[in-house]
């Protein structure tokens, strides 16, 4: 059930006074769109992020990378000495050889840097993701993201391996400075180290919202760390006829009437950005309910977009008692009743995400895109790798996924347009044109931007397909069947991987037995008028190139369809199917980049292109908000 919406991603920072001890820190934050929430407090413009200050004295829940979840009032943030660091350091790398490579508190090395310098410092630590050292011969501590540092030579002329240095980091690995303190309700503090926290919630008072955040890095004393804000209200929001905001998502937006208010409840046909595109895309509502016998449906353009809607059609689904119903990508509906839960679930990293992802509970593993290094093919890539105890002899299952993108994949998207500036229409006119051209798009967007699904067969993984763009305002349910008889002995191992920072996984569930029974009946159109009231009736009922043309925030439709009786000791769920297709208004006044579009054709050019840029902006915010050196 979408009972929550999610308004906004957004992206936390710890501001720490380096090797300071003391608890009145604030976290600072990067927020995408939902900003009518945060009062008049200033705010920053990154990429497509907002930088805003959370307080401290927030309850808030630590999910460690083993899975174990720690809670208590955030008080601020400390930092070890350089003493006490250095003694946790070398009782961690003296617990295994492999650890050998890394170096020793007070080395003297060489550092190389992507901007071509080299200099000779002594290390202190590694923090986060940040190197931690004094300049030659200086007494000032100096931090610098790794992901500016080219090669570190030790002084017998060793370099520290950097591929295994990231991936040491990436895990509960190498001990962090900075450390967040906890308050407990009898007021004890305790202090939970920064390179073991996964992901975190706290409680947001001034909208009732609960913060999802996943720590990151450290740029100019700041530590970052992306985070998700969702609703938390006990009853869905009213209708409020909104305001365009940058970044919120794209395509049409579909409000159910809830028997007393219009809520949203499907952002439809995402990524169907040029007329050969258009497609027709199926999705559960959860909020729509009869009202005399009817249900009422009202479809928005709320982006700075023109809509072309060619057909609505709602589904009642009548199913068996304690099933779920979802759609594959193709509109195939599915009943499943013996849904299962991952026996085991890890990032890139090798954390462990089992607790976020084994159930429908609007808990998102999320990817992280902060504070990578764009000319490393691992760091630009992201995901999850899963595993489910299946039944011998099983010929087939299901694989449900509840999953829904960053509102940084939104930015990403409209950001495709806006390099294509002024010649924005002869690119659409050559991929509604040419279909080598439009099947070479639509490969690129596959690799860099959906979310791959890979199967072990035993000895190799082998593509599943993939999950199609969702948009980043609302979660969504998609089934994919498997074909058991292809995956070898054992338990079934499935890995979704993308570009690092778009996607948002909820739930991957299994169900390896027989679907429910069901019965589906499309629910006839009483009624379909825009908002001059005309009549839009023989529009939506069926895909035929006559479109309803949402070209500005102030178009909008109201349809009501009458309910079929239902079915006797069943349940009822609503599927509705939309087929369009949308075009964004793009930058007509800015210079072409096509050179830059065309390298995208490349795999991972798109992924390190939009990192770089993150990175430089972000790195460029925080020098401003940093505490001079």
């Amino acid at each position: 059930m979408k009972n929550r919406l999610w308004s906004f991603l957004t992206a936390a920072a710890f501001m720490v006074v380096l090797f300071g001890q003391f608890t009145g820190c604030s976290i600072t934050g990067l927020v995408v769109g939902g900003l009518s929430d945060l009062g008049k407090s200033s705010t920053r413009t990154v990429t497509g992020w907002t930088i805003e200050s959370v307080k401290p004295g927030t309850e808030i829940s630590l999910m460690a990378k083993d899975g174990s979840v720690r809670r208590g009032v955030f008080s601020g943030m400390i930092s070890l000495t350089p003493e006490q660091y250095a003694e946790r350091y070398r009782l961690w790398r003296g617990q295994d050889p492999e650890r050998a490579f890394l170096p020793d508190p007070g080395e003297i090395l060489t550092e190389s840097t992507t901007r071509g310098t080299t200099e000779t410092i002594e290390f202190i630590a590694f923090d986060s993701n940040d190197l931690v050292f004094h300049e030659n011969g200086k007494t000032k501590i100096t931090r610098q993201a790794l992901s500016r540092v080219q090669a570190l030579k030790r002084a017998d002329g060793r370099f520290v391996d950097k591929a295994k240095l990231t991936q040491v980091l990436a895990g509960a690995g190498i001990p962090s400075l900075q450390q967040v303190r906890l308050r407990t309700p009898d007021v004890k503090y305790f202090d939970v180290p920064l390179n073991e926290i996964a992901q975190a919630e706290v409680a947001n008072r001034r909208n009732g919202a609960a913060n999802g955040f996943l720590v990151g890095l450290m740029v100019d004393g700041a530590i970052v760390a992306a985070a998700l804000i969702v609703s938390a209200m006990k009853s869905p929001a009213p209708y409020v006829a909104p305001t365009p905001v940058a970044g919120k998502g794209s395509c049409p937006f579909v409000y159910s009437f809830d028997g007393r208010d219009y809520v949203l409840d499907s952002e439809t046909f995402s990524g169907a950005v040029v007329r050969s595109a258009q497609r027709a895309d199926w999705d559960n509502l959860d909020h729509v309910k009869a009202v005399e016998g009817v249900y009422r449906l009202r479809v928005r353009n709320e982006m700075p977009e023109v809509q072309y809607i060619d057909a609505m059609k709602l589904l009642a689904v009548d199913h068996e008692h304690g099933t779920v119903v979802a759609p594959e990508f193709n509109g195939t509906l599915h009943a499943l009743k013996s849904l299962k839960n991952p026996i085991r679930a890890e990032d890139a990293a090798g954390n462990n995400v089992l607790p976020v992802i084994g159930e429908k509970d609007d808990r998102f593993w999320t990817s992280n895109p902060f504070n990578r290094d764009p000319d490393d093919p691992a760091q630009v890539r992201d995901g999850l790798t899963v595993e489910f105890q299946r039944p011998a002899g099983a010929p087939s299952g299901h694989l449900l996924f509840t999953v829904q993108n960053t509102a940084w994949a939104a930015y990403a998207e409209a950001y495709l347009s806006r390099i294509a500036g002024s010649r924005l229409c002869d690119w659409r006119a050559l991929m509604d044109a040419s279909a080598p051209a439009r099947e070479a798009y639509q490969r690129t967007v596959t690799r860099e931007a959906m979310l791959g699904l890979e199967i072990w067969n035993g000895n190799v993984w082998t593509s599943a397909g993939s999950i199609w763009f969702v948009g980043p305002s609302l979660s969504k349910d998609i089934v994919v069947p498997v074909d058991l008889s292809k995956c070898g002995p054992g338990p079934l191992r499935v890995r979704m991987e993308s570009t690092a920072g778009l996607w948002m996984i909820d739930r991957v569930q299994a169900d390896f037995g027989a679907e429910g029974a069901f019965t589906s009946a499309e629910c006839p159109l009483l009624e379909a008028k825009d908002q001059n009231g005309r009549d839009l009736r023989d529009v939506m009922r069926a895909s035929d190139k006559d479109y309803f043309v949402l070209s500005s925030s102030a178009d909008q439709a109201d349809l009501a369809f009458r309910a079929p009786a239902p079915a006797r000791t069943m349940e009822r769920s609503f599927i509705l199917m939309t087929d369009g297709y949308y075009l964004s208004n793009g930058a007509p006044q800015d210079k072409p980049q096509m050179e830059l579009l065309a390298s995208f054709n490349a795999p991972g050019a798109f992924g390190r292109h939009m990192l770089r840029m993150l990175n430089d902006e972000l790195g460029r915010a925080f020098s401003i908000a940093a505490p001079a050196k």
